[in-house]
């Protein structure tokens, strides 16, 4: 069958629920190993790089620093707080650290010499993983930046289409078959929507949604013109992290006319 503009619409939103949660959701994976690899990273760049001008130019010298027991102290103590304070954003900028050190170690195990800058011949590799931190910079914001803005734009609602990017398929009511865009090989996952629907047959009151690709979420809850809002319960498929959608109570004093500052309300508009 064809897919519906309804079901485009949901469908591309709770994509864009799972590509979010892809890329900025925090995993265990993140808490552990990577930080202590990345931890061990920052001692050595911070330990091994140092800026030096001569003139009007900028070189950087890279050596092995007498530093102490107090510079030793300072270094795993700076490392340490620039990592707890930016420990989200270094996951994810991580090889921004790694390409340098690999491009050192590159020098000296191939010319001796830690710092390509000494050696004409070495100063492909500096070069090298100069445009490897560059490229590395374009992917994070293409990725991780304009991507979720982009699939959530009237653009790819309107020239691309949920149904051809994912190549949906139709295979029972509100029950889709689709390919995952990040890879696996054209591996099929299949989602559906259960629950009451609107005049416009789109999701609208009590329903649950599951999605059986890794990332997909088994979510039951409220839904209002195609999209869940709060209350609901959901958990991601793989991994089991699970997360709470609240309802929370607001209220906006509306007889008032705010053109003034006063210690108490001043009451002298009606309320609505």
């Amino acid at each position: 069958g064809t897919v519906s503009e309804t079901q485009n619409q949901t469908f591309q939103h709770m994509q864009l629920r799972k590509i979010n949660r892809r890329l900025h959701g925090v995993y265990k994976r993140h808490k552990k190993r990577r930080k202590l690899f990345i931890f061990i990273a920052l001692l050595l760049f911070i330990g091994f790089a140092g800026v030096g001008l001569s003139g009007n130019t900028v070189h950087i010298t890279i050596d092995l620093p007498n530093l102490g027991i107090v510079g030793v102290v300072l270094l795993v103590s700076f490392t340490f707080i620039l990592l707890y304070v930016a420990s989200s954003l270094l996951v994810y900028i991580r090889w921004l650290i790694y390409w340098p050190l690999l491009g050192c170690f590159a020098s000296l195990m191939l010319y001796g010499n830690l710092n390509p800058w000494d050696n004409p011949d070495s100063k492909w590799i500096l070069w090298t993983f100069i445009a490897l931190d560059i490229l590395t910079i374009f992917y994070y914001v293409s990725v991780y930046w304009m991507y979720p803005i982009f699939v959530n734009s009237k653009m790819f609602s309107n020239k691309v289409g949920a149904d051809r990017y994912w190549s949906v398929k139709i295979v029972g009511k509100w029950m889709f078959t689709y390919t995952d865009k990040w890879g696996e090989c054209g591996k099929r996952y299949t989602a559906l929507y259960d629950g009451e629907l609107n005049d416009k047959g789109e999701p609208h009151g009590v329903g649950r949604w599951i999605d059986d690709n890794n990332h997909g979420e088994v979510m039951t809850g409220t839904w209002k013109e195609g999209k869940p809002i709060a209350p609901f319960v959901s958990s991601e498929y793989e991994s089991g992290n699970a997360f709470t959608g609240v309802s929370v109570a607001y209220f906006k004093a509306t007889d008032d006319d705010f053109t003034s500052q006063n210690a108490f309300p001043s009451n002298e508009k009606p309320t609505e």
